[in-house]
């Protein structure tokens, strides 16, 4: 008599599961293809790839003669070249690393570039890349992998942990390394072993990235999320059309092929790039930050600046930060060199960011050379406002020019999940005769 009952159960709950892995979130999604790459799935099935298309666990993608950029849900990205097979073994992750998450790979042939996510980043068991000869460990967050008489590759951010029988290597930041057998030693190699860049093409421009285009100083590009839209947060510091620095948000945003800021706009008021500006700009996964130069416009108005003056910005994702805690650590990426309304030369010389998100406390500091004045600016527990994921405050100043001294002020902003990003802009009111400011922008990431 129980038999059918249970029987109606089993039914039910099998039915449950398989609509949760019916409607359970994809591993990963095709962000660009060239030519006609495809994935066969576990189950022997092949589809050609076209972008906007999701790949899971077991899937295996071919490139064939062609290439493909994959997002997966912690945010990392793989580029995949010409003639490269790449499976998925094992990828989950549900938003938290909680120790659940996974990320096991295997490169079967040809190459690929990736820029790691949050899978690993907390568990470094938990992220594998498999190939014939070595397997690689994660302990960074930039690599490339050629799989051609062997394995070779080369980091560009980070560190990685190339593994075999024969024993463990440890890859960081600007080395390359080969592996020829399995059961040889995996060594570093004198000469950079790179991927070649994807060919010209108008699709290409935005979409192929991490490290197949590079900056102005032969700096390979990140991996970006960053695309035009609303929901974006700004910090800047300018010389010109009113006060020196601040942060607006939300606002909508629009960017060049290189991620570059075009135009920034709220309802209250708008920032363009101007039709005569020069602009400099660097990017990372959920933040942009940069300098135009000669001209901008601000609500409509044009402000021409003089030599060594500017308009400097970072803008990101706002992190959502409700109910987030914990703390953490950045390490700057990068920033402008300051400029002022006296038209000296400045440059950034290095700053450091702590966040206590429990606390809603935020520490910085940013050291910055203008003129001939050495300045030290010291912001501690700066207001964290978790509707916008900014903070602000009053900071100390050292190496003012001139008695009686001189103020100064940070405003900054939390980019992409779990924090990722952060950027600030700094502002120094600074008192040689005449007040003057000086200011610029500093990117971090974890």
């Amino acid at each position: 008599m129980l038999q059918r009952p249970v029987s109606s159960l089993a039914v039910l709950l099998g039915s449950m599961l398989v609509a949760l892995t019916v409607h359970a979130a994809p591993a990963a999604r095709v962000e660009f293809v060239m030519g006609d790459p495809t994935a066969v799935n576990a189950a022997g099935r092949e589809r050609t790839l076209r972008k906007g298309d999701s790949v899971d666990s077991g899937d295996l993608v071919n490139t064939r003669a062609g290439r493909a950029q994959l997002r997966f849900s912690d945010g990392a990205y793989v580029s995949l070249q010409p003639d490269t097979q790449f499976r998925i073994d094992d990828y989950r992750y549900n938003g938290k690393s909680d120790g659940s998450e996974r990320g096991f790979f295997s490169l079967l042939k040809g190459g690929m570039r990736t820029i790691t996510g949050l899978v690993g980043r907390m568990h470094k068991r938990n992220y594998q890349v498999s190939t014939t000869v070595a397997t690689i460990g994660i302990r960074g967050t930039e690599y490339t992998l050629s799989m051609s008489g062997g394995l070779r590759g080369s980091v560009g951010e980070g560190e990685i942990q190339v593994c075999n029988t024969g024993g463990c290597l440890p890859v960081t930041s600007g080395q390359s390394f080969v592996v020829m057998q399995p059961d040889t030693r995996p060594n570093i190699a004198a000469k950079k072993s790179d991927l070649p860049p994807a060919p010209p093409s108008s699709e290409t421009t935005q979409q192929f990235v991490a490290g197949d285009t590079v900056n102005s100083n032969g700096v390979p590009f990140r991996a970006t999320a960053i695309k035009d839209g609303p929901g974006y947060a700004m910090v800047f510091a300018k010389n010109g059309g009113g006060g020196p620095a601040g942060s607006i948000s939300p606002g909508t945003a629009t960017f060049d092929p290189t991620n570059g800021l075009l135009s920034y706009a709220l309802t209250s008021g708008n920032f363009n790039r101007g039709s005569i500006t020069e602009a400099k700009n660097e990017y990372d996964v959920y933040i942009t930050y940069g300098t135009w130069s000669n001209q901008y416009l601000q609500n409509g108005n044009s402000f021409t600046l003089l030599n060594n003056q500017g308009f400097h910005y970072v803008v990101g994702i706002p992190t959502p930060l409700t109910g987030f805690g914990g703390s953490a650590t950045y390490t700057m990426l990068g920033g402008s060199n300051p400029t002022g309304d006296n038209n000296l030369t400045g440059k950034l010389l290095s700053a450091t960011l702590f966040a206590d998100f429990g606390l809603g406390k935020v520490n910085a500091t940013v050291n910055f050379q203008y003129g001939a004045s050495n300045y030290a600016l010291t912001g501690t527990h700066m207001v964290l406002n978790r509707s916008t994921a900014t903070f602000n405050g009053s900071v100390s100043a050292t190496g003012c020019a001139t008695s009686p001294g001189c103020g100064g002020s940070i405003t900054g902003l939390f980019a992409g999940p779990n924090a990722e990003n952060a950027g600030l802009a700094y502002n120094v009111s600074d008192y040689a005769g005449s007040t003057f400011n000086v200011g610029g922008v500093v990117a971090f990431k974890k």
